[in-house]
């Protein structure tokens, strides 16, 4: 499958692993699923016996056709770790005056900004199409 493929593409070197799968939410819930009209088993379930194991999966619209400029829905393979890939953050989140109405509700406005993605090995990440 295109997963397997993606997976072997990530960890053939031996220095990474393919920790997190990120789908379009529709793939996501077409893994869910079953197999066929005979079977429980979904595609999902038989990836992990078949020793396929993320130990994140992430659904995002960013990855999908309208978006993604590829004219296809793509899905991607990474390794997660912090030191491959981490957000970053170039202002910690700060909070206001706590303002609190009649009712003893409380709003706070907070402040935090973020830089995007670090991706340090791009060699760390697999983006295919057509799944």
């Amino acid at each position: 499958t295109d997963i397997h493929k993606a997976c072997t593409e990530v960890e053939k070197d031996g220095i990474f692993r393919a920790r997190t799968l990120v789908l379009t939410p529709q793939a996501y819930w077409d893994m869910l699923k079953p197999l066929n009209d005979m079977s429980e088993s979904t595609l999902l379930s038989w990836l992990q016996r078949q020793g396929v194991f993320f130990e994140q999966v992430i659904k995002t619209n960013a990855i999908a056709t309208a978006h993604n400029g590829l004219g296809k829905n793509a899905f991607m393979i990474l390794d997660s770790d912090p030191e491959i890939i981490e957000l970053c953050v170039p202002m910690d989140i700060t909070l206001g005056q706590p303002d609190t109405d009649f009712a003893g509700g409380v709003k706070m406005l907070a402040r935090e900004r973020c830089a995007g993605a670090m991706l340090r090995y791009p060699e760390a990440v697999y983006i295919g199409t057509g799944i």
